[in-house]
């Protein structure tokens, strides 16, 4: 047992390899499964891997299933703190320069592992699995919301973003650490990461796979998540390509206030159109000072000095499976 008292530092000793990275959360009924699969898949790649779990303040059996598993590196938070942050302590304690991440639900095909790494050999920065039966699995509602969410990343950054949030992926170490500060830690972590790797631009490459119905409760808050969502694209775009936001912006000015505006004015309804350009631009006005403001405070930021996490605890030491010696165990050092 090793526990770690202070700040937990960013693991910067990197190598070639993957580290596996799994977030969990009341996972009890799938992560035995899940974990079986990656025992078998990470056993048989040609690359050193590590897996680590994460388990974020899980309140049921997730991490005492999680122990039973020799191989598996299991760092523990005491509390939940959100599916970002436990992808960043996983990363911090990830020693190989490719990060694979995915849930611990069932939800994604992990047997898909070896196509994305091959991808990543051809020179991707991060490689992406595109979930292209979502429509089996989702409702009217969501269906609309999904295609209007992936048509306004696309727009918006100006790339064909097929699958922002998809949860399969495989990328360089490399690249989170540059974005670290901008990467929040809700659901939105990987939206976040995708446009902004489009907007820097680094190579990236979406792969169609097979979605799965999750084992046990979704933890994801739609409605809030898409909106923290969408304030990320326009956070990323405005830092990386503010020109994209002030022609967003200039639009809405035509045709979301001034247009409207003349319209009622001129059906004589003066006073509605007064009251709806001072409620429209005020709102406006804030919308471009919040901007502003993020573009500045993102622009004196030393995101490559933001290395720290300082949740996490280290509970057990895991496997190294090599492409030769497929039993040889290196030990942790945290």
């Amino acid at each position: 047992m090793v526990k770690n008292t202070g700040a937990v530092h960013m693991n910067t000793r990197e190598s070639f390899g993957v580290s596996i990275v799994i977030p969990a959360y009341n996972e009890e009924q799938g992560i035995r499964e899940t974990l079986e699969e990656v025992e078998s898949i990470a056993s048989n790649l040609h690359i050193p891997t590590e897996v680590i779990i994460v388990n974020d303040g899980s309140l049921d059996r997730t991490a005492e299933i999680v122990s039973e598993f020799s191989f598996v590196t299991l760092v523990s938070h005491p509390i939940n703190i959100g599916y970002g942050n436990t992808l960043k302590t996983g990363i911090v304690y990830a020693r190989f320069d490719w990060i694979c991440i995915f849930d611990s639900d069932g939800t994604y095909p992990i047997d898909q592992i070896p196509r994305l790494l091959k991808e990543m050999e051809n020179g991707f920065d991060m490689v992406i699995g595109q979930r292209s039966n979502t429509h089996d699995h989702d409702v009217l509602l969501k269906r609309i919301s999904r295609w209007l969410f992936v048509k306004f990343a696309s727009v918006l950054s100006g790339h064909s973003i097929v699958d922002p949030n998809s949860g399969l992926r495989i990328f360089k170490k490399s690249m989170v650490l540059e974005f670290w500060g901008y990467l929040c830690g809700t659901f939105s972590f990987t939206t976040g990461l995708t446009v902004i790797a489009f907007q820097k631009p680094y190579f990236v490459k979406f792969l169609p796979i097979s979605y799965r119905k999750r084992k046990g409760k979704s933890k994801v808050n739609h409605f809030f998540d898409s909106m923290l969502a969408i304030q990320l694209i326009l956070q990323g775009i405005s830092y990386y390509n503010p020109f994209k936001v002030i022609i967003l912006i200039a639009n809405f000015l035509i045709f979301g206030i001034g247009l409207p505006a003349m319209v009622l004015a001129s059906i004589g309804v003066h006073t509605l159109s007064l009251y709806y350009l001072a409620v429209t631009c005020t709102l406006t006005i804030v919308f471009a000072l919040a901007i502003v403001s993020f573009v500045i405070r993102a622009s004196v930021r030393d995101i490559h000095n933001d290395g720290r996490h300082k949740r996490g605890r280290l509970e057990q030491k895991g496997t190294v499976f090599h492409p030769v010696d497929r039993t040889s165990s290196v030990k942790n050092t945290p």
